[in-house]
């Protein structure tokens, strides 16, 4: 049975000023998890996808989201075990299941016990879907919720504190913690982004080369990194300092020197809070889902601490 309706519907994407929600797609097909991750990025949402129930749970671990969209249906842990232990551990998370199976209107009724909002997908009707989407995306007041696109979990917090910490010795003006996919995109940026003259929507949901020129460090990404690096002696000397960090412990990232962007020209007449040119220096860490030494470990992306430093910055 076909589920979807194609990402083509929606035009192009725009660029949105405000986030409306954070969403988990849950679905082991990838065609479908894709067309509604473009569907809800289309209506001003950050969205991330799994597979199946288990790496959904690894990721509400250790990202923060508003709504989940899910596959009944799924492998390892399926949509109704998910739905469980969710209204369990988050139950203000608002769900929206469907079922492409030939015993959908089963599931569906099981997970509307659950209080899962349910949908049919035999094809999605699109508007509907939309409309759907929408309302699960306001508050009870009517209003864009959309504050888990400016928090970060427990776990993360930990280790940007650690990471702080390891960057006391170092005076600058202030911090912008940043937390990334393993593709780059920011899921959290701190709020002293403002000081660039950027919003936290700005940002959210965009690759960190919006604010970290990375021309100013070519080396400093895994891509090219790896590259240049391959076949060298792996040790802690040479090893680059990269901004999209996937190592931990000893290996993490530190004192790594970036220029920060900004979107204040020499022109523009801001007052003194806001800075045109940004000197900065980066610790970053990777993030896993589990112990490093374990095998079917995976990788959830990098956090990270940018700290503005009194030298080179032009107010």
């Amino acid at each position: 049975m076909q589920k979807n309706g194609g990402p083509a519907a929606f035009g192009e994407r725009k660029r949105h000023h405000d986030i409306v929600a954070t969403v988990l797609v849950v679905d082991d097909d990838e065609e479908v998890s894709t067309f509604l991750r473009l569907l809800c990025e289309n209506e001003r949402m950050i969205a991330l996808c799994a597979k199946n129930g288990r790496e959904a749970t690894q990721l509400f671990e250790n990202f923060t989201f508003d709504i989940i969209i899910t596959e009944i249906v799924l492998p390892e842990m399926d949509g109704i075990e998910l739905i469980r232990f969710l209204r369990a551990h988050c139950p203000d998370c608002k769900m929206l299941a469907y079922s492409a199976s030939q015993h959908a209107d089963v599931y569906l009724r099981a997970a509307a016990a659950l209080k899962a909002e349910c949908i049919s997908c035999s094809p999605f009707n699109v508007p509907a879907l939309q409309k759907r989407i929408r309302t699960l995306a306001k508050n009870p007041l009517g209003q864009s919720s959309g504050s888990s696109a400016f928090a970060v979990s427990s776990r993360v917090q930990g280790l940007l504190d650690g990471l702080s910490q390891r960057m006391e010795e170092l005076h600058g003006l202030f911090d912008i913690a940043y937390q990334i996919t393993p593709s780059g995109k920011l899921v959290y940026v701190g709020p002293d982004c403002t000081k660039l003259g950027f919003e936290q929507a700005d940002l959210i949901g965009s690759h960190y080369s919006c604010l970290i020129d990375t021309r100013s460090c070519d080396d400093c990404r895994r891509e090219t990194a790896l590259k240049k690096h391959r076949g060298t002696s792996n040790t802690l000397v040479r090893s680059p300092k990269l901004i999209d960090e996937n190592r931990t412990a000893g290996r993490i990232t530190k004192g790594l020197y970036v220029h920060l962007k900004s979107k204040f020209s020499a022109s523009d007449e801001e007052d003194d809070s806001t800075l045109k040119e940004c000197r900065a220096i980066l610790s970053a860490s990777g993030y896993w889902d589990r112990d490093i030494r374990m095998s079917d470990k995976k990788f959830l992306g990098t956090v990270g601490i940018i700290r503005l430093i009194y030298d080179n910055v032009h107010r």
